[in-house]
């Protein structure tokens, strides 16, 4: 019995050579077949292009960043205002996309309790000043 799985064995091992050699004369075959991809080298308004694409997405990340910031920011600044800031409930928060200058107008609407333990909404407005960096309290949204 022993020869047999020997030469069981030794067949299976030949077996899985040539479905190896068949597979690595397949690849070298496809190779040689298909045309190579030629790398074009861009030109120099190609690279500026992409380049100031790059930036500009870049500079739109951090303005997100920079709102995302004066939002929370806002937020807290309403918090220390209230009677009970633990229990503040934010229910929406804005800011306005259409603003493209230094100052970004921001609006939160939430929810907390009064003096007398009731729950109140209300709507705080106000603005951040990109370059100052500063977030504060407008009385009511200014008209364009």
């Amino acid at each position: 019995m022993s020869g047999f799985f020997y030469i069981y064995r030794k067949s299976l091992i030949m077996k899985k050579l040539k479905t190896f050699l068949i597979i690595v004369v397949v690849a070298v075959v496809i190779k040689t077949i298909l045309p190579e991809k030629k790398v074009v080298p861009k030109t120099e308004e190609q690279v500026q292009k992409e380049l100031l694409l790059k930036k500009e997405k870049q500079q739109q990340e951090d303005r997100k960043e920079k709102i995302d910031w004066a939002l929370t920011t806002f937020k807290e600044l309403i918090k220390s205002k209230m009677n009970d800031p633990d229990s503040f409930k934010m229910i929406e928060r804005l800011h306005d996309e259409k603003d493209t200058g230094n100052t970004v107008k921001l609006i939160i609407e939430y929810s907390g309790k009064n003096a007398f333990g009731g729950r109140v909404k209300n709507v705080a407005f106000g603005e951040y000043n990109i370059k100052a960096n500063r977030v504060y309290f407008t009385n009511q949204p200014k008209q364009h």
